[in-house]
């Protein structure tokens, strides 16, 4: 499984560019490989329940971005995923993927892609919806300054960002801000959360800099040993802004008694191994 885990993660970091075109043949490979994998070890679905989610998610996110693409894969897989809605009705990644899963194998490719169209326009809509919600409630929080409401809130982000990935973009300017909270529990989820968009988001890396930057300059030490510890999982979004995070990074150890040994090596070899050395 962890093999899978590392190749899912991949395509994570390639979305949405991975969507495009002409990556459909080697995309679609790779993605079939995941289902014969939920199809063999169906009997055993318990144990990967989780990683069941976060596959579907990223059909999500095929869907999202190419709805032709996407459907067509869907379709040819139907039997297997409808399977796993079946024995996983709490699923809410499964659950939007329902529409298109409960449509007949007879029917015609007029009706399937006229309702997959429909199913993606409703999920966008829907999203819209949940995010603007959510993200009031956040704000509210943020005013109050709550930590247990604000630890709440984020986790329902994080919640209904695995089934909708698309509600993700709306959280990264109030996210980003929450990076440097106070508390470290608050922290974690937002960087939990904060990870999640960078790698759905891709082009938001540059806007989203600043905020991890910040914590990297940070009066608080709290705060900029937690920025460290998260180095190797935010470094590789944001390559483009990877010398600037580099350079604050190697300043605090020349410069502060911040221990920075571990968090930079880490993310060298992390960052080398990505490169192929």
């Amino acid at each position: 499984m962890t093999f899978y885990t590392m190749a899912l993660g991949l395509l994570e970091l390639t979305s949405p560019y991975v969507f495009q075109e002409q990556h459909k043949a080697d995309l679609q490979e790779s993605l079939a490989c995941f289902m014969a994998m939920m199809k063999a070890y169906f009997n055993r679905r318990e144990a990967f329940s989780g990683f069941v989610e976060k596959i579907v998610s990223f059909l999500h996110l095929y869907l999202e971005h190419n709805a032709q693409d996407g459907s067509q894969f869907v379709r040819q897989h139907r039997e297997v995923l409808a399977k796993y809605h079946q024995v996983f009705p709490q699923s809410q990644a499964l659950k939007q993927l329902a529409q298109v899963l409960q449509l007949s194998v007879k029917e015609g490719e007029a009706s399937e892609t006229a309702s997959t169209s429909t199913y993606c326009r409703s999920e966008k809509a829907n999203a819209e919806i949940q995010a603007r919600q959510l993200l009031a409630t956040l704000d509210a929080a943020v005013i109050v300054n709550d930590e247990n409401e604000l630890a709440e809130i984020l986790n329902q982000v994080k919640l209904t960002s695995q089934a909708l990935p698309q509600i993700l973009k709306f959280f990264a300017e109030d996210v980003g801000n929450l990076l440097s909270h106070e508390t470290k529990t608050v922290r974690n989820i937002a960087y939990d959360i904060f990870v999640r968009v960078l790698k759905a988001e891709p082009t938001s890396s540059r806007d989203l800099a600043d905020a991890y930057i910040g914590c990297l300059e940070s009066h608080d030490p709290a705060v900029i040993n937690h920025a460290l510890d998260k180095l190797a999982d935010v470094a590789p979004l944001m390559q483009g802004e990877l010398s600037t995070i580099m350079r604050k990074a190697f300043s605090l150890g020349l410069y502060s008694r911040m221990n920075v040994s571990h968090s930079i090596s880490e993310t060298l070899i992390l960052l080398n191994n990505l490169s192929g050395y």
